[in-house]
């Protein structure tokens, strides 16, 4: 297998990431760092300093929709740290790039105790895990936030562009960045390719550091007409939705409609699945989404149905970038989503 190498750079946020682990690489997303520097940020070490054990946990995310022509790409990355009974600290994260046009998929995963040399995050919000690096810096007033993404090998780049940067939707320590316009090149099996497209990231401060692990769906949908709508769905053990469930919806101008879990519906209804060819596990392989309120009726369907990332230690969970097609009156609106699905490893 060759090595999954990434560095990814947000002026703003920014990541960076070189793995050797986890998934068949297959291809690199790449660039440089000179937009850290036109935002006047630096780039030094992080500190080797953690959250204290017993803190909440805190995690970033990031997924995007990038287009070269009529060949589409979905990527994702996600860090997540935490603490256990033991007094250990940990950051797990995870990189996927998926190809849609050959519907291939490249993961890594990595699990290192935080503050043990190879991972640590500082007061900044500098996550770093070995190679992989999440920074997160305010630029001024008057530059504003900007972002970048870079991964090291190929020297390509991908900027995302303030100016398409929604208000941010936050909330019960979260903060949400629903669009921003992203362009520069991606490197894939060997060949460079122009991209465009857009990208939602999110920063949570808190939620579950003990107890069950937690059946979840979670939908980030990027509509063709300007708007974006979130639902996560805390599945029970009967598949229904839990109270805890709940949802946004940001329109065009930036204003925010939240939902409550009794306001909207989320579900397999055709009982439609994908068994993965790695773990034998069976994942949703369509969606409904009903949002009576704002009149959104819409299905989403995996762009491709291999997806599935494995966790360090075996646990695995469904992330990825799918279509969203609306259905006849109400109807809805088309365009692109990232789900996430876990808890489908659980009895």
């Amino acid at each position: 297998m060759r090595a999954l190498a990434a560095y990814w750079l947000f002026v703003g946020v920014v990541v960076s990431a070189s793995a050797a682990a986890g998934g068949a690489s297959a291809g690199t997303l790449a660039a440089g760092e000179a937009a850290n520097t036109a935002a006047g940020d630096s780039t030094g070490n992080a500190a080797a300093a953690c959250a204290a054990p017993n803190a909440a946990p805190r995690w970033w995310r990031m997924s995007g929709h990038l287009h070269a022509g009529d060949r589409w790409f979905g990527v994702y990355a996600i860090f997540y740290e935490y603490g256990t009974p033991g007094g250990d600290r940990f950051i797990t994260s995870g990189f996927e790039l998926v190809d849609v046009s050959t519907r291939r998929t490249v993961t890594a995963t990595r699990l290192d105790r935080c503050g043990g040399g190879l991972a640590s995050v500082d007061s900044a919000r500098d996550v770093r895990v070995d190679g992989w690096r999440f920074r997160e810096a305010l630029g001024s007033e008057r530059r504003g936030q900007t972002f970048s993404l870079t991964l090291a090998d190929d020297r390509s780049s991908l900027a995302l562009d303030q100016r398409a940067l929604k208000a941010p939707v936050a909330g019960a320590g979260s903060t949400s960045f629903t669009r921003l316009a992203a362009r520069g090149n991606l490197v894939f099996d060997g060949t460079t390719y122009a991209v465009t497209g857009t990208t939602w990231i999110d920063r949570v401060d808190g939620g579950r550091s003990s107890g069950p692990p937690v059946r979840r769906n979670r939908f980030e949908v990027q509509f063709d007409n300007g708007r974006e709508l979130m639902l996560e769905v805390v599945r029970k053990p009967d598949g229904s939705a839990a109270p805890e469930s709940s949802g946004f919806l940001v329109a065009r101008d930036g204003s925010v409609t939240r939902f409550r879990h009794d306001e909207f519906w989320a579900d397999n209804t055709l009982g439609t699945s994908f068994t993965s060819p790695h773990t034998g596990l069976r994942y949703p392989s369509l969606w409904v989404i009903f949002v009576p309120s704002v009149r959104l009726d819409s299905i989403v369907v995996p762009s491709v149905q291999d997806q599935e990332i494995v966790r360090s230690g075996g646990a695995a969970f469904w992330a990825g970038t799918a279509d969203v097609e609306h259905r006849p009156p109400p109807g809805g609106d088309p365009g692109r989503a990232y789900v996430e699905s876990t808890g489908y490893d659980l009895p």
